[in-house]
């Protein structure tokens, strides 16, 4: 049930990306790259949450491994940006820190799903 709940959240997530209003500017390579891995990743993690197998699991492991190398690169270049912010207070810096550990969760989360459905055998998920 959990899966299921956080694949749904990830989904929402890449939704609410893709058809925001609020960002009305052309998207750069980072974007659209960002956007490939975010959508594969949510298909992936659908997929596992649900049970379901498509396509062969050799793609999807080469997948989790180059998601794990993204997320590694997406939670550095986060840092990165908050690392010259000034901190006013407390509060702040504790805003700060929970955001890179909600966002290291997440993708942390989202590799372990893809790296799991990737390890699954083809008899457990054909009921």
């Amino acid at each position: 049930m959990g899966w299921k709940v956080f694949a749904v959240v990830h989904a929402m997530i890449v939704l609410k990306s893709i058809f925001d209003p609020a960002t009305d500017e052309r998207y750069g390579a980072f974007e659209i790259f960002s956007l490939a891995m975010s959508v594969t990743a949510g298909v992936g993690l659908v997929l596992y949450a649900f049970d379901r197998r498509w396509w062969v699991a050799a793609p999807w492991r080469q997948f989790s491994w180059l998601f794990g190398l993204y997320s590694i690169w997406v939670l550095g270049l986060f840092v990165w940006r908050l690392h010259d912010k000034p901190i006013g207070n407390l509060d702040a810096a504790i805003g700060m820190v929970g955001a890179v550990v909600l966002l290291a969760a997440l993708q942390y989360f989202s590799w372990l799903a893809l790296w799991r459905y990737s390890s699954m055998s083809e008899s457990a998920v054909a009921r």
